[in-house]
């Protein structure tokens, strides 16, 4: 076996989903019985959710097939997998490649640059497969249902789930190399590193403003020219995938209708995945060795002096806990850079992909809430929501402290106070998550002056049960053995039971919400409803949090 196959191997062992749910399962070997249980949640939730989806698929299906563009389902889906492979994975391969602790093992070994970077980025490469293929496999599995293709379709769509994620990934590795050999150039490289993440997102989410580049003019449009901009043949897919070449390439491997075509452009997609690929191997032969210079020096100083508390400086015990967790969280870039890629990556791209047409956003948003104006509160609740709860800040409160967990255990303060600090931290996140997304989606959308606040307090009033619950989830088993920052949140199961609970409540909520309006309510008698029950989630998953916070502290053990 090569060095690089060995390297692959070991860290597919070390840092792949099932290691992680193993271990989880090794550390709370008492509470096994849980397992099962947690199995049939999850089942429940992915049955349901994937019902859903297959329901909204060939709904939607249908609707562009009555028109001939059935071609745009598997291209929008393919073009969200790549963003999204571009952005969330600017996140992994700083974690991989520059934050985890396994290179204190790999950098003495006689191994060259090359073949720790590729190593690393087939760990990734391995764990993004694992993740689209649920995601996007069963939409593009029953699309060729649909459209009743042969058998020749499961080949291409292997073929494509394996072209897909290599440009995004390479582009991502080499900008994260880049940025890290800049950084080492500065001094303070912590906060270059989060500024350099930050500014990489923007610069991964660029391509959105060269749609303005394929469209006409932006005048007053009709309502059904509105309509025909997302259908017809200069609809905002064609605009899109204009902007974002490889996605029109990798749709035009399921399409057998034009040979011609569905030849050319895999060979594209292969050729520029192979030179994005080869592009790599130069850069990190020659950069990534300069781009870790100095980190762990940096690092180990930095947490020292954020580990310290300073309670004789007359502060109060919940105020002096709070700038502790601020700290806690600020020690490592990775803590930080992960609170504010979930909060600020929704906003901005729905303010990237508005920004090519808000007025025909604005009049579609119109159209679709004239029937009911409460559709737009709940839509602007549901995504302040996901910007300010989805980040695994409270899920990961406690994990994030790993063997400093003693400190919390010494401080001369009850237990309650200091959950209490924890859930302001974390509400704080989601406040900040929450006003960001609805000042952008109120600029980007030209929402009503009353719809954004409303549908805000109604994300908030939701936040407070989610919090709560997490932080239990937390307290029960929490991840303190972790050797690398993104263990202690990405690959955390605690972050993934406590998604699990965020995605069950908005669906439930969603399904509520429906039922109430094909019951007739009013837009006020419904948004209230749902606040009550909101207001009532919240009170009882707070008693509960508080109530058996004390007990399940003094279980833990650092």
């Amino acid at each position: 076996m090569t060095p690089l196959a060995a390297l692959i191997r070991a860290g597919w062992k070390a840092h792949s989903p099932l290691s992680a749910l193993k271990s989880h399962v090794k550390e709370n070997y008492r509470q096994r019985w849980l397992l099962p249980l947690a199995l049939v949640f999850m089942l429940a939730v992915f049955v349901t959710l994937y019902f859903f989806i297959l329901q909204l698929t060939a709904q939607f299906h249908a609707i562009l097939k009555s028109v001939g563009l059935q071609r745009v389902l598997p291209t929008l889906v393919i073009l969200g997998a790549q963003v999204t492979a571009l952005i969330f994975s600017i996140y992994s391969m700083l974690a991989n490649f520059y934050f985890s602790r396994d290179l204190e093992w790999l950098i003495p070994l006689p191994l060259k640059p090359r073949q720790v970077v590729l190593a690393k980025f087939a760990h990734i490469l391995l764990n993004h497969y694992a993740l689209l293929l649920p995601l996007a496999g069963p939409v593009l599995v029953q699309y060729g249902i649909l459209e009743g293709f042969g058998p020749i379709y499961a080949v291409r769509l292997a073929a494509l789930i394996l072209l897909v994620p290599l440009i995004p990934l390479a582009v991502s590795a080499l900008m994260v190399i880049l940025l890290m050999r800049v950084v080492n150039l500065g001094r303070y490289k912590e906060a270059l590193v989060v500024a350099g993440a930050l500014l990489l997102m923007l610069l991964a989410l660029l391509p959105q403003f060269l749609i303005r580049d394929h469209g006409g003019g932006e005048g007053s449009l009709s309502d059904q020219q509105v309509i025909n901009l997302f259908s017809g043949p200069e609809g905002i897919t064609r605009r899109i995938t204009a902007a974002f070449p490889p996605a029109r390439w990798a749709t035009s491997l399921l399409d057998p209708a034009n040979r011609t075509r569905a030849v050319i452009h895999p060979l594209l997609l292969a050729g520029f995945s192979l030179g994005a690929f080869l592009l790599l191997l130069p850069a990190a032969e020659k950069l990534f060795y300069h781009g870790l210079i100095g980190l762990s020096e940096s690092s180990r100083r930095k947490s020292t002096a954020a580990g310290s508390l300073r309670f004789g400086s007359g502060k109060r015990p919940v105020r002096a806990l709070f700038l502790r967790e601020l700290r806690i969280m600020n020690r490592v870039p990775m803590f930080l850079l992960n609170g504010m890629y979930s909060t600020l990556f929704i906003p901005v791209l729905l303010l990237v992909m508005t920004s090519t047409g808000q007025n025909e956003s604005a009049r579609l948003l119109g159209l679709l809430t004239s029937t009911n104006p409460a559709i737009a509160v709940l839509g602007v609740a549901a995504v302040c929501f996901l910007s300010g709860v989805m980040n695994g800040t409270a899920s990961s409160a406690v994990s994030r402290e790993g063997h400093s967990f003693w400190i919390s255990r010494m401080i001369p303060v009850p237990w309650r106070l200091q959950v209490a600090a924890k859930f302001l931290h974390a509400g704080a996140i989601a406040v900040l998550g929450t006003a960001i997304a609805a000042v952008m989606m109120s600029v980007a959308l030209g929402l009503p002056w009353w719809t954004a606040p409303a549908g805000a307090f109604m994300a908030l009033t939701a936040a407070v049960g989610c919090i709560c619950l997490a932080l239990l989830i937390d307290l029960a088993r929490p991840l303190l053995d972790w050797v690398s920052p993104q263990r202690a949140i990405k690959q955390n199961m605690n972050v993934f039971f406590a998604m699990l609970l965020d995605i069950g409540l908005a669906f439930l909520l969603g399904v509520f919400a429906a039922r109430l309006i094909r019951a007739g309510l009013s837009p006020i008698s419904l948004l209230l409803a749902i606040e009550g029950v909101l207001l009532l989630f919240g009170a009882a998953s707070a008693l509960l949090l508080f109530h058996l916070a004390p007990r399940l502290f003094n279980r833990i053990h650092a």
